[in-house]
């Protein structure tokens, strides 16, 4: 009779392949997380965005997006990877003010920056009641992974005069 199994040595030569195979594909998982989460960063801005521009539409007001350190009150000069809220910007003055009511908080973005071009005002965002900018001014957003990963690829989110924002894929982020 003979016994059925393996032998130390038939164990220890499967997880020492196994370990080839993990650090050979390291590189290639970190990639993919990076790009996910830059990903996933991506579509909530544009949900956010697309969110103001509906409510704006909807209750036939202006609605503003403002970055936010403190997902309290807008921050100005702010970084839109701290966070953002989304409030009904009733006097028009780009502040969460008394009476306003804050419509969603966003929490910041991790593992991205976040660098403005275009727009009137780099820290906020104000939609008029029929879905386009004030001022009608468009730009971007482009959302890259941190500084050591610079280099990879990244998103752009696009924000026309009439409001209506759009994806697309960067190449190289600076």
């Amino acid at each position: 009779m003979t016994a059925k199994g393996f032998t130390l040595v038939e164990i220890l030569m499967v997880i020492a392949l196994l370990g080839v195979m993990l650090v050979a594909g390291m590189p290639s998982f970190q990639a993919f997380i990076t790009k996910t989460r830059i990903s996933g960063a991506t579509n909530e801005f544009l949900g956010d965005l697309s969110y103001a521009r509906s409510e704006a539409a909807t209750r036939q007001v202006e609605v503003a997006i403002c970055t936010s350190a403190d997902q309290a009150t807008c921050a100005s000069g702010g970084n839109w990877a701290n966070g953002r809220i989304i409030f009904v910007d009733t006097n028009a003055d780009g502040a969460v003010s008394v009476g306003e009511t804050v419509l969603r908080v966003s929490q910041p973005m991790t593992g991205t920056t976040v660098t403005v071009s275009g727009f009137g005002a780099t820290d906020i965002l104000r939609f008029r009641p029929f879905g386009g900018l004030r001022p009608a001014t468009a730009g971007s957003f482009r959302l890259c992974p941190p500084a050591p990963a610079a280099g990879g690829e990244g998103r752009q989110l696009a924000v026309a005069t009439t409001g209506r924002p759009l994806i697309s894929k960067v190449t190289t982020c600076p």
